[in-house]
């Protein structure tokens, strides 16, 4: 009769669990699929981060393990303690090698037969990074007071140049002024951080 309700026969309701179960594995993969596209942005992929320091610290091991023109000094002895160049055998082009008259107590940027100026420190003596004041050599642990307080006049003016200061004004004021009007901003400077901190 037509009013009475159908019954589904064993093949139908197979068919109609397979689509189920066809309908739920499609709508899982689709969540998967949504979950792994949202995530994606936010997943690192690579190495990991390493910090200003550490990428530093690590191209100062290179430079301290590598010798570019095997003259028998490191890269990093080359350019912190020679100053000669890392790339050149013979730095002053005298016919000995860098490392040889380093090592002979020789200055490896002056030909032996020539008188260059002032006498070469050894590579056994203290050595500073160039443009670096004392205090702020390899080593020096100190508060920031102590390492700006040994900035001389030339580096308090490199400074204020690197800040936007023309060198017209820069020539308009004494070395000694500079000197103290930088002591002036330094000691105010702390005395402002000790307020701060003791708040």
């Amino acid at each position: 009769m037509e009013g009475e309700p159908r019954h589904f026969g064993h093949d139908h309701r197979l068919a109609l669990a397979a689509l189920s179960v066809l309908i739920l594995a499609i709508l899982s993969l689709s969540f998967l699929q949504f979950q792994k596209s949202v995530r994606a942005p936010f997943e690192r992929s690579g190495p990991r981060y390493k910090s200003l320091a550490e990428r530093e610290s690590e191209a100062v091991e290179a430079q301290r393990k590598t010798d570019t023109d095997s003259d028998g000094l490191s890269d990093y002895d080359e350019l912190y303690l020679y100053r000669t160049s890392p790339y050149l055998e013979d730095t002053d082009s005298d016919g000995i090698n860098d490392g040889a008259e380093a090592n002979s107590g020789e200055d490896p940027n002056c030909p032996r037969d020539q008188n260059c100026g002032a006498p070469f420190e050894a590579a056994n003596t203290q050595k500073v990074s160039p443009g670096i004041p004392q205090s702020m050599s390899p080593g020096f642990i100190g508060s920031p007071e102590q390492i700006l307080g040994g900035f001389d006049p030339e580096n308090i003016r490199s400074l204020l140049r690197g800040a936007g200061v023309s060198d017209e004004m820069l020539s308009k004021v004494d070395d000694a002024t500079l000197k103290r009007l930088y002591e002036e901003v330094l000691g105010q400077t702390a005395s402002s951080t000790v307020t701060s901190t003791t708040r």
